[in-house]
């Protein structure tokens, strides 16, 4: 969505903890167990606040207070943990998964909100060759280029060259993957196409307003389309990679009708890319079952999961069925 706003995520590398067997050092054991349910606890205690928070809120139109709120469960769900027994205690604790499904739904409220709000501010000061880039502005943009560039090496790392069309589905308010994307690629993808897709014609009208402002380059390669995920008129055989976005198809059995819908209208060997989600992020964004994507004429060829501050996970799939 675009929330400020991934093997596990967290904001920083992860180390391994090798704790020892219990049957020769039962007393470390113990208090190894000690400390697995007292930082579980007290994550579950804040997980629950924060949601308590969210869910009091009569709008989560960006302001001082939600902003505040959404910013600290970030900075919990990308918070490394050194066990992942921690991690399995506080997402099974079944306070934290009752509330999971709808914590995400307020995220995703949340996101658009915030897209929506920074896409008509950044209306008002277009970008020019010859000025700073007023996109930087946006709280999460460093978030969104970095993630750009690792889904970018990622698709690099399975296939010679860089895609030249490229779909993005459920591209929202303010499209900054396609946006970085048309930077990172233009000067040496000669013919580069975006087409960006939402279901929402007010996010279409807006993002297409504001890609019209951006320097010539960028702006070029945009092309818009209002439609569903799984419309069958929307044409994808065309396109070197397809991106799903995290939010589109927010449970696993959506997700799954996504893809699936996405694959059959696609050309067999081009790539779909996914956002995904592990360890406590996947309380921010749906978790995707990489396992279960061969069902729908998938074979996964990388997947990666950022340490750093990227909140998403990146899987990138072959279409072979």
């Amino acid at each position: 969505m675009t929330l400020d706003t991934s093997v596990t995520k967290t904001s920083c590398s992860f180390l391994s903890i090798f704790l020892p067997f219990s049957s020769t050092c039962p007393t470390n054991a113990s208090k190894s167990a000690d400390s697995v349910t007292t930082t579980a606890t007290t994550h579950i205690r804040e997980i629950l606040s924060l949601y308590k928070q969210l869910s009091s809120f009569s709008s989560l139109e960006p302001r001082e207070e939600v902003n505040a709120v959404f910013g600290n469960l970030v900075e919990l769900c990308i918070t490394t943990l050194s066990d992942d027994a921690i991690v399995s205690k506080i997402l099974k604790d079944p306070r934290v998964s009752a509330i999971t499904p709808h914590l995400r739904t307020l995220c995703s409220t949340g996101e658009c909100a915030l897209e929506s709000h920074w896409a008509n501010l950044l209306l008002l000061s277009p970008a020019s060759d010859t000025t700073i880039n007023p996109l930087s502005l946006f709280p999460y943009y460093k978030n969104y280029l970095d993630l750009s560039r690792l889904e970018l090496n990622a698709l690099l790392a399975i296939t010679p060259n860089p895609p030249s069309a490229i779909a993005f589905l459920g591209s929202g308010p303010l499209p900054l993957t396609s946006i970085c994307l048309a930077a990172l690629l233009h000067p040496t993808t000669p013919g580069l196409r975006i087409l960006n897709i939402d279901h929402d014609q007010a996010a279409i009208n807006v993002s297409s307003r504001l890609c019209a402002t951006l320097p010539g380059p960028q702006s070029a390669v945009q092309e818009f389309k209002c439609a569903s995920a799984t419309d069958d008129a929307t044409d994808l055989s065309n396109f070197d990679v397809v991106y799903v976005a995290a939010l589109v198809g927010m449970s696993l059995a959506e997700k799954e009708v996504v893809v699936r819908s996405v694959v059959r209208k696609m050309k067999r060997d081009a790539l779909v890319v996914l956002r995904s989600a592990h360890s406590l992020r996947g309380l921010l964004y749906p978790v995707v079952d990489v396992a279960g994507l061969e069902r729908v004429g998938l074979k996964v060829e990388v997947v990666v999961h950022p340490w750093n501050r990227v909140v998403n996970s990146v899987i990138v799939a072959r279409v072979v069925g």
